[in-house]
C-alpha cells in the first residue's frame, strides 16, 4: 500500500512539476511580449513627437511673420483668425516639446547614475533656465540650508527640479511675490527626501493624487501643458523613489519627493553664500 501511495504521490508532484514550468514558460513570454510592447510604445512617441516638432515651429513662425507683415492690411476678424492660429501654433510647439522631453525620460531610464549636487542645480536653474520667469514674477528662490546629494542621472533630476520651482513660480496667488523655499532631509539611511514649498494657490486634497497624472491640470493655461507633473513623478519612480504633495487651498503647497543618497565618498561642488567650492562630501 505504501509503495502505490509512494508512487501516485510521485506521479502527481511529476504533474505539478510540469504544470509550474508550463506557467513559467508562459509567464516569461508574457513578460518578454509587454516589455516589447512597452519598448514600441516609447520609440513611438518619441519619434511622434520628434517628427512634429518641426512643423508646429514653423506654423508659429510663418504664422507670426504673416501677422507681422499684414497687420495694417487686414480687417480685425483676420487678424483675430490669424491670431488663433498663432497661439494654437504656440500651445501645440509646447506641448510636443512637452512630450518630447516625457518620452527621452522614458528612454534614458537606463542611464548611469551618479552624485549630484542639488545646490549647483537650483544655482543653474535661478540664473538660466528660470530667470526669465523670476524676473517676471519677481519670484524668490530660497534654500536655507545646504541641500544633500543625491544618486541619480543628472539630466532627470535638473529637469525634475525645474519643473517643481516653476510650479511654484507660476501659480502664485494674486497680489503675493511668489516664494520657494527647498529644503533636504536624510530619509532613511539610504534615501534623501527634497520638498519644494511655496506660497501660492494650493491644491484641493482630491487632486492630489490626480495632478501627476499625464495631460492633468488643474488651471488650464496658455503656459501649461499638463505634462510637467507626470515627468517629475517618472523621474522619481525610475529612481525607486516616491513623489507626492501636502497642500491647501489658498496656503501653498509642498511638493516632496525621495531618492537615492549619494554614494558614501564623493566629491561635488556645494554652494556656499552663492559660490560653488568644492568640498568632500561624506555620509556620517
Amino acid at each position: 500500500m505504501r509503495e502505490v501511495i509512494g508512487e501516485k504521490r510521485t506521479h502527481i508532484d511529476r504533474k505539478e512539476g510540469r504544470v509550474c514550468n508550463i506557467l513559467n514558460s508562459e509567464r516569461a513570454i508574457l513578460l518578454k511580449e509587454l516589455e516589447r510592447s512597452n519598448r514600441e510604445l516609447r520609440e513611438l512617441v518619441f519619434v511622434t513627437s520628434h517628427h512634429l516638432h518641426e512643423p508646429t515651429r514653423k506654423i508659429f513662425t510663418y504664422g507670426n511673420m504673416l501677422f507681422n507683415s499684414l497687420r495694417d492690411k487686414i480687417d480685425t476678424d483676420d487678424r483675430e483668425n490669424l491670431q488663433f492660429i498663432i497661439d494654437g501654433a504656440r500651445k501645440m510647439q509646447a506641448l510636443v516639446d512637452d512630450l518630447l522631453l516625457y518620452s527621452e525620460v522614458i528612454m534614458r531610464k537606463e542611464r548611469a547614475r551618479v552624485p549630484v549636487d542639488l545646490n549647483e542645480i537650483v544655482e543653474k536653474l535661478r540664473t538660466k533656465e528660470l530667470a526669465s520667469l523670476l524676473d517676471a514674477t519677481h519670484g524668490i528662490i530660497k534654500v536655507p540650508e545646504p541641500l544633500l546629494p543625491v544618486q541619480a542621472d543628472p539630466v532627470q533630476v535638473r529637469l525634475l527640479m525645474q519643473n517643481l520651482i516653476a510650479n511654484g513660480l507660476k501659480f502664485h496667488r494674486v497680489g503675493t511675490i511668489p516664494e520657494v523655499t527647498i529644503r533636504s532631509s536624510r530619509c532613511g539611511d539610504k534615501e534623501v527626501r527634497v520638498s519644494v514649498e511655496d506660497n501660492g494657490v494650493g491644491i484641493s486634497r482630491e487632486y492630489h493624487n490626480r495632478i501627476f497624472s499625464l495631460f492633468h491640470q488643474l488651471q488650464p493655461s496658455e503656459d501649461g501643458t499638463g505634462v510637467g507633473l507626470a515627468i517629475c513623478k517618472k523621474v522619481v519612480e525610475q529612481h525607486g523613489g516616491a513623489i507626492g504633495v501636502e497642500s491647501t487651498p489658498g496656503r501653498g503647497s509642498t511638493f516632496w519627493f525621495t531618492l537615492p543618497i549619494a554614494s558614501r565618498n564623493c566629491t561635488i561642488p556645494v554652494i556656499v553664500s552663492k559660490e560653488i567650492h568644492i568640498e568632500e562630501v561624506k555620509k556620517k
